[in-house]
């Protein structure tokens, strides 16, 4: 767990204790939820006092939202992202599915259970900020430049669009779901799902954006 992306100024020392909470808090969430999970439960995990916990985070949501950041670093989520924009071919969706639900669905079971507490807003600017960052990056690779936003763009608004669709269907898929998913009990659900949002992707031969 690399803390460091997280932005704060930690001594090694102060580094480590945060890496104790966070990891602390991630076993918790998953095996529970955001909502059976409390500060005393963390600290008692974490092998440190409440006080010192309460030093690091003002409240558990402040945490999750740290530990859901983390999640997509380590899945490396908007690069996965980012490529399949690029090229959303029926066998290209089937790929990003199976990412989600086989490598990273230990990451996405995390997310999912974040998602749903979060459905009402984030308790700060810190997940909004770095939502920001990472779509500003995208906007980038995929070569939007302005005031352009990729929602109005034709050929990739529609493309984000059914990404944002798979993705969230994924999610509820892992939330209805006790044990790790078996890909192939589902997969032939998820084909028929994919083809259903391709309906709504422009044609891989329109090509790209261009200044």
């Amino acid at each position: 767990m690399n803390t460091a992306i997280l932005g704060y100024d930690d001594s090694r020392t102060n580094a480590r204790k945060r890496q104790q909470i966070l990891t602390a808090a991630k076993s918790l969430f998953s095996e529970g939820c955001v909502d059976q999970t409390t500060m005393f439960l963390i600290a008692e995990r974490s092998g440190v006092t409440r006080r010192t916990v309460y030093n690091y985070y003002e409240s558990k949501e402040q945490i999750a939202v740290d530990v859901q950041i983390l999640a997509i670093e380590e899945m490396n989520l908007d690069q996965l992202w980012t490529e399949t924009l690029k090229d959303m071919r029926f066998e290209c969706l089937q790929a990003f599915a199976r990412a989600l639900l086989v490598d990273h669905v230990q990451q996405m079971k995390s997310i999912a259970c974040f998602d749903f507490f979060f459905h009402e807003g984030y308790p700060d600017q810190r997940y909004i900020d770095y939502v920001a960052q990472k779509s500003s990056l995208r906007l980038e690779t995929l070569g939007i430049t302005g005031s352009q936003s990729i929602e109005d763009h034709p050929l990739y608004g529609p493309r984000h669009f059914v990404l944002h669709l798979l993705t969230a269907y994924l999610l509820r898929l892992l939330q209805k779901t006790e044990n790790t998913p078996d890909y192939a009990h589902y997969e032939q659900e998820l084909n028929v799902f994919i083809r259903l949002l391709l309906t709504y992707c422009p044609a891989p031969d329109q090509g790209s954006f261009s200044n």
